[in-house]
């Protein structure tokens, strides 16, 4: 029968037998109907279509009970048509139940990796108690919750992101942000019926924004929100390598000086840090310049950063990385952050060098003497107002200057002192200039007050030099200076390993503010070259034509090499009393600048 019915009706097989309840209705739609009504339409209907089956009842040559039988028929098709007529729907009613939504957001920022949960003798990380009770007893709670509940995992620190389990919610992100992630998830849900949304957090690290639209927003889904805090109530600690500086090659045996800026987040003013130095390849802490371990205690100041100086010597030659390190303490937030790799070009200690001066006056005979001395140095001397029979000195004599690239190729450094420039031709000069353009050598000019170096301009040395010479006058002989300076350091000129004469950095600068012996003579009139010269001392009181300090030390560059300016000649006075240390780190580090461009 329910199949007559389901053809009759064009419905698909099966769909009368289905559990629900199934109700029909009628949908007329006759002519005028708004006016006479489907009632008046449905009774003609009725009685015309009966008194035609009574008309042929009687009409038909049968016997009774046949036309009985007929007539019943007819009656009941004819009835079938009107109803049709009247457009029936047949509904099926089912009823189907859902389970509830429960959305449970695990904070995936930083500050959960802080170990403070647990056992307070072995804390583990907030992120590793949320994850273990989630997944204890083979994962006992999200199991009862979804027997009532559909339970959507979610992780979150600024944006969310589903996951299919605890694990997954890294504590990576840089900041939380609550109530961001928990309208962002019900708007994910949106049209859903969502029983809850559960919310495990530390809390810490919240972005400072004006949450209140936020909240007012989240009000409108008429969701309850369970929040689950964990991990201790105090303040989050962290220590952070910011920054660090180091030059980029240094000799064999050179004291490189590493600055580092620390910042402690959580601490007291006043709180003890300890920073150290690690050689990357084997794991040991380095060797400060007095043999000591490279490490250092800090006090923290606060929130704000602190600037910390360490001091290595590097003993092997190749690349090598340095693991500037704030040892970790307990429950900082990201022991990532505590360390920070620098890579140091550590090169050959020998250097070359040829150093040409004009007559044996002090600084010459100082310079010359400590560099032959020096087992790292080797230096060629060529004294120009030296008789011809005159042998001249260094650890490899020569007798005149280089006349090709080749030949000059034999140095690494090339030192001008007070020299007149006719003592060379126009195309040794330029030579010279090559030779630091083109090959990377250095070059220095140790300045003086018979020629060095105003007597240079206009020839090929002039633009090697990293200072303006344009303004330099020559000084008239036999002048008696008797008030003595001390150079005063730039900021760059500090932290330079040229004027670290002491591990200690308060004692270096007392040393060099106040006990260096003085000197006299000093070049004037130059100035620094713009964008080229790099001033490392100064006047403490002199000034030069732009109005600034006159400088005494420059570095500078020029194509491929480096260049030096010292516009003194009496650095040989800091022997007094200390021998030979400062006036040879002073002179030997100088002389490793320039020699840089052609060691690496």
């Amino acid at each position: 029968m329910h199949r007559l019915l389901e053809i009759l009706l064009g419905l698909e097989r099966g769909f009368l037998s289905r559990d629900g309840e199934l109700s029909v209705r009628f949908n007329p739609a006759w002519p005028w109907q708004q006016y006479v009504g489907a009632a008046t339409w449905n009774v003609l209907l009725i009685g015309l279509g009966l008194a035609l089956v009574v008309l042929v009842y009687r009409l038909e040559a049968r016997s009774r009970a046949a036309r009985i039988f007929l007539g019943t028929v007819r009656a009941l098709l004819v009835l079938l048509v009107i109803g049709l007529l009247n457009r029936p729907v047949i509904t099926l009613g089912q009823s189907r139940v859902e389970p509830s939504v429960l959305a449970v957001l695990l904070d995936g920022s930083v500050s959960m990796r802080v170990k403070d949960s647990g056992d307070p003798q072995t804390p583990v990380a907030r992120s590793a108690a949320v994850a273990d009770t989630l997944a204890a007893s083979d994962a006992r709670v999200l199991n009862e919750l979804r027997q009532t509940h559909d339970v959507r995992l979610y992780r979150f620190d600024s944006t969310i992101a589903p996951i299919e389990s605890p694990a997954q919610a890294t504590a990576d992100g840089q900041s939380t942000d609550v109530a961001g992630a928990v309208r962002a998830v019900l708007q994910d849900l949106q049209g859903q019926r969502v029983a809850g949304v559960v919310v495990i957090t530390d809390g810490r690290d919240a972005p400072a924004r004006n949450v209140a639209e936020t909240l007012g927003q989240i009000g409108t889904y008429a969701a309850k929100v369970f929040p689950v805090l964990v991990g201790s109530d105090k303040p989050a600690t962290n220590l952070a390598i910011q920054g660090v500086n180091v030059q980029d090659s240094a000799f064999v045996g050179d004291v490189v000086n590493v600055r580092v800026n620390l910042r402690g987040t959580g601490y007291a003013a006043g709180h003890e840090a300890r920073v150290r130095l690690v050689d990357k390849a084997s794991g040991q802490v380095l060797q400060d310049a007095d043999g000591r371990p490279a490490e250092q205690s800090v006090a923290l100041a606060g929130e704000a950063p602190v600037d910390v100086e360490l001091l290595f010597r590097p003993m092997q030659v190749g690349p090598m990385d340095v693991v500037v390190e704030a040892v970790p303490q307990t429950g900082e937030i990201d022991e990532e952050d505590n360390t920070r790799v620098a890579q140091v070009a550590v090169l050959d200690a020998k250097i070359n060098v040829l150093y040409v001066d004009g007559t044996p006056r002090w600084e010459y005979r100082y310079l010359k003497n400590e560099m032959i001395r020096d087992k790292t140095v080797d230096i060629s001397c060529l004294l120009t107002s030296a008789d011809p029979t005159f042998r001249q000195e260094g650890d490899r004599p020569i007798t005149r200057f280089p006349e090709s690239l080749n030949e000059l190729l034999d140095y690494d450094v090339i030192l001008l002192g007070d020299v007149d420039p006719r003592q060379f031709s126009d195309f040794q000069l330029q030579l010279i200039a090559e030779f630091v353009s083109k090959l990377g050598g250095g070059f220095g000019m140790v300045s003086g007050p018979a020629y060095s170096p105003h007597a240079y301009r206009g020839t090929a040395i002039e633009p090697l030099l990293p200072v303006n010479i344009a303004r330099v006058a020559p000084e008239p002989g036999g002048m008696t200076i008797t008030q003595g300076f001390r150079p005063v350091l730039t900021r760059e000129g500090a932290r330079s390993s040229i004027f670290r004469f002491f591990g200690d950095r308060a004692t270096n600068e007392k040393y060099i503010a106040d006990e260096m012996p003085p000197i006299f003579w000093h070049c004037r009139g130059v100035t620094a070259k713009a964008g080229v010269g790099e001033v490392y001392t100064e006047h403490p009181t002199d000034t030069g034509p732009d109005g600034r300090r006159t400088p005494l030390l420059v570095l500078g560059r020029f194509g491929a090499g480096r260049t030096l300016f010292s516009g003194i000649d009496d650095s040989w006075r800091w022997r007094y009393y200390t021998g030979e240390t400062i006036f040879d780190t002073y002179w030997v580090q100088q002389l490793r600048y320039l020699a840089r461009g052609r060691k690496l």
